[in-house]
């Protein structure tokens, strides 16, 4: 299997505020060369780093999904040109990254920061 990273950019809808959408299809190039043949899934935009992630990604990658990600994003990061599609890809290499724990200093178990947004 030989996956690359396929970046598609959709159309926003008419009733929507939001901007036009960006997808990230993998695909596989040992298939065929057109799209949507060699199509596999889709990654997707949040990814557990635990093993109760039932996303097609996952079950197709399973252990390696993270680095296959990591390593997909990065290769499009440094071939893209769109600054809208530059900065998704950087938002989604950015969630990739393990968050850092910190220590209580009252009970010096570990913690995982969470950041609330209102």
């Amino acid at each position: 299997m030989n996956p690359e990273l396929c970046i598609l950019k959709g159309k926003p809808v008419k009733d929507s505020s939001a901007k036009k959408n960006v997808y990230f299809a993998i695909i596989d190039q040992d298939k065929t060369s057109s799209y949507p043949l060699n199509f596999l899934c889709v990654l997707p935009k949040h990814m557990n780093t635990s093993s109760v992630d039932t996303s097609t990604f996952t079950k197709i990658f399973k252990e390696q999904r993270i680095d296959v990600a990591r390593k997909l994003l990065t290769k499009a990061l440094l071939t893209e040109d769109d600054p809208r599609i530059k900065k998704e890809i950087s938002n989604r290499l950015k969630q990739l990254t393990p968050k850092p724990a910190w220590r209580a200093h009252r009970c010096s178990e570990k913690h995982h920061i969470r950041v609330k947004t209102f």
